[in-house]
């Protein structure tokens, strides 16, 4: 039985449909530093959305940055945009990408960029074998850089000095 104290509540509505984005976005980005970098640098992307225009910087969602088909991170956008910082990016130019997901106003959009990375350099000294000298005479060495950044290769012959008061370095361009 009903003690008085009951309560009945009925509820009647229907179910609504988020809206529909319509308004068109442009996503833009860019790295920092300027392409190529050397393996191993720390690259900021920075995407950005705008509408007709102008930064959208009450869109929201989500900006998922690609390096290829691989996703590398999917973060947040925040009033417009996101941000990823990375240092694994491989060898040779990447096709990254940043896909803004749209919102209930913003409709998704993407954009590319070419981000070169090139090998570290590397240095190697050549010694002859076996040399013997004695104090003030100079020891020949050969140096090349291969694979500096935005150069060629680069050798040069150095002479090692060993005297008491240190090692003096000198040298000539070949």
């Amino acid at each position: 039985g009903s003690s008085g104290n009951d309560l009945t509540l009925n509820l009647h509505g229907q179910l609504v449909a988020p809206p529909t984005p319509t308004v068109q976005t442009v996503t833009s980005l860019s790295g920092t530093p300027s392409n190529p970098v050397v393996a191993g640098t720390s690259v900021t992307l920075n995407a950005a959305v705008t509408a007709g225009g102008s930064p959208a910087t009450s869109a929201t969602g989500t900006m998922s940055f690609l390096d290829g088909t691989t996703v590398l991170s999917t973060q947040i956008v925040v009033n417009g945009a996101a941000s990823l910082v990375t240092s694994t990016l491989p060898v040779g130019i990447n096709q990254l990408t940043a896909v803004y997901s749209g919102d209930s106003t913003y409709i998704g959009s993407s954009a590319s960029v070419g981000y070169g990375v090139q090998p570290a350099p590397t240095i190697t000294v050549h010694l002859p074998p076996n040399v013997t000298t004695g104090t003030g005479t100079p020891v020949p060495l050969s140096v090349v850089v291969s694979n500096p950044v935005g150069g060629q290769n680069y050798s040069s012959n150095l002479w090692l000095n060993l005297n008491f008061s240190g090692i003096l370095l000198q040298h000539s361009t070949s």
